[in-house]
């Protein structure tokens, strides 16, 4: 006898999208199995974190790396949605340079602008980096 689909409502994401994860049935044992596409459909809005995606599809943790490490589409998605994450947290960080904000002015010339001699000057004996900010640069 086969047991009713049940529907895990599951809502972690920052825009407040609901997604439905439908665990399959083994009909003669009532358990859940899991497939690639149902961790596909986890995978979803999760940035690529494996706590949340474990969650959506009721396994552990140790489970979700397992599946990955067999399914070379699952390390695809995770890694997409790692993008997507740091996607966002550049689009916050040019937001807040547009506002003005110099310590990450000067994190992003240190690290972007290194090609252009912004950066770290100092003496590397004495571990003391120096910032150069935009104010300080004499024209």
């Amino acid at each position: 006898m086969q047991k009713n689909k049940k529907t895990t409502r599951v809502n972690t994401n920052p825009q407040n999208v609901t997604i439905e994860v439908k665990p399959e049935v083994k009909p003669e044992s009532g358990e859940r199995r899991l497939s690639v596409s149902l961790i596909l459909t986890a995978i979803e809005s999760s940035y690529g974190n494996i706590t949340v995606i474990a969650q959506r599809v009721k396994c552990d943790r140790k489970t979700i790396y397992e599946w990955v490490k067999k399914e070379p589409e699952l390390k695809a998605a995770i890694d997409l949605e790692r993008e997507r994450i740091c996607d966002l947290a550049e689009n916050k960080l040019v937001k807040k340079i547009n506002d003005g904000c110099e310590s990450l002015i000067a994190l992003t010339l240190k690290t972007l602008g290194r090609d252009r001699g912004y950066g770290d000057t100092a003496d590397e004996s004495k571990n003391a980096p120096q910032i150069i900010f935009l104010n300080d640069v004499k024209k």
